[in-house]
């Protein structure tokens, strides 16, 4: 597919899933918001704004065709007014193709959630200067074996 034909691609997808999509406030400032695709109880993503940042703490689109899981992402975004003033954290990567990629050595702008990433930066207007993994750290200072992804927004 052509640069181009992508563009067309993802303008008709944007359409689509914006037609279907739900949002659901969460009912308290510690419970994320939830945004989920009508009629498909498979595709959902929780996300919150913290600070400075977004944080997409669960996406699953396994239903939705191919690229469109960022065009869901950003669109949840855009029509929930939650917009990242600095950074897009995408937090507990259990993505296996991108935990494998990551212990290969890839850097995170090459595995599939460092595409996704750039990609929701890019549908809501954002360009990523930096992408980095973070381990995690619990909340007694503790290091953590879940790891964070990180997009700093120009």
């Amino acid at each position: 597919m052509t640069a181009e034909e992508w563009k067309v691609e993802r303008d008709r997808l944007r359409v689509e899933v914006s037609e279907r999509l739900q949002l659901r406030k969460g009912r308290s400032p510690d419970e994320p918001d939830l945004a989920a695709i009508a009629d498909d109880p498979r595709t959902y993503m929780f996300f919150r704004k913290r600070n400075e940042a977004v944080e997409i703490e669960e996406i699953v689109a396994r239903e939705l065709k191919k690229g469109a899981g960022s065009v869901f992402a950003s669109e949840a975004l855009r029509k929930s007014g939650t917009l990242p003033d600095k950074s897009i954290r995408l937090r507990n990567i259990i993505e296996q193709e991108t935990l494998n990629d990551l212990a290969a050595g890839k850097p995170p702008q090459e595995t599939k959630l460092g595409r996704f990433g750039t990609a929701v930066a890019e549908d809501i207007g954002r360009k990523v200067k930096q992408i980095r993994v973070e381990e995690q750290v619990s909340e007694y200072g503790a290091r953590t074996s879940r790891q964070d992804m990180v997009f700093i927004l120009e």
